[in-house]
């Protein structure tokens, strides 16, 4: 990114955009409120002048950002800022196509686990999907059910004492007693 000195101060221009679109977003994503007018959706009045102190590009970013990606949004400021700080100082991230996959991922995960842990939050009385519709999505492939172990009965017979006998002199399986218990064969 360190070439002349016209590249350079493009860099650093470029980094000080994203340090404000970084932050202009935290401003936007904390002030929230989901009854703002935005562009494409209908949440609020027509006319009506939005409470987000972004203004209404705050109110579409916000609105934007927590349908599609939940609480986990506020993690898009903060690629923002990092993004921001190697263009403002010039630098070159290393192995940036491997970055972008690990960010990928990273906003997956936690779009999915926020869907998994919360499903859904109430805001100002709206219900909010906690991990966006990236996170429903990707939450509805994770089987949330697993069956439960079945153990080999040897090992349930050494758990539950295997020492009873039967009358033939054989050990009772813990499946045996459990039948005699209940009054079966």
């Amino acid at each position: 990114m360190g070439g002349s000195f016209v590249s350079r101060r493009v860099s650093e221009f470029v980094g000080v955009a994203l340090f404000a679109l970084a932050l202009m977003w935290l401003i936007s994503l904390a002030s929230y409120t989901p009854a703002d007018p935005v562009w494409f959706f209908t949440t609020g009045a027509d006319g009506a002048v939005p409470l987000n102190f972004g203004g209404r590009v705050g109110a579409f970013l916000a609105e934007l950002s927590y349908q599609m990606l939940g609480y986990s949004a506020y993690l898009l400021p903060i690629v923002l800022v990092v993004s921001g700080w190697h263009y403002f100082w010039c630098r070159t991230p290393d192995a940036a196509y491997t970055k972008l996959v690990g960010a990928a991922l990273l906003f997956a995960c936690v779009s999915s686990f926020l869907s998994l842990a919360f499903g859904t939050l109430r805001v100002a009385n709206r219900e909010i999907l906690a991990g966006g519709y990236l996170g429903r999505g990707l939450a509805a492939l994770i089987p949330t059910s697993a069956p439960a172990p079945v153990a080999p009965p040897a090992q349930l017979d050494e758990a539950s004492g295997a020492g009873e006998q039967s009358g033939g002199g054989e050990p009772k399986s813990a499946w045996r007693r459990l039948l005699d218990k209940l009054g079966g064969a």
